[in-house]
């Protein structure tokens, strides 16, 4: 699990809370003084399948499994 995002700030508060982040920029956006690790060219793979979710013939969202707080007592 982790973040592909454009966003500076939403990058920073998710490395800070220690999940797994990239930070998708074009060239001419990285700052000069950005300390880059890897530099990659972000690719769809093409195994993976995507449907809708069909409930008695109408295409709806993912059903909601929890909603409230996270942590260890609340897991499955």
């Amino acid at each position: 699990m982790g973040c592909f995002t454009e966003s500076i700030s939403t990058c920073e508060r998710l490395f800070r809370a220690g999940i797994p982040v990239w930070l998708v920029r074009s060239p001419q956006f990285i700052p000069q003084d950005m300390n880059i690790i890897n530099v990659v060219t972000v690719t769809r793979p093409d195994h993976i399948m995507q449907k809708n979710f069909v409930h008695d013939g109408v295409i709806t969202m993912y059903p909601t499994l929890h909603l409230g707080r996270g942590g260890t007592d609340r897991h499955f």
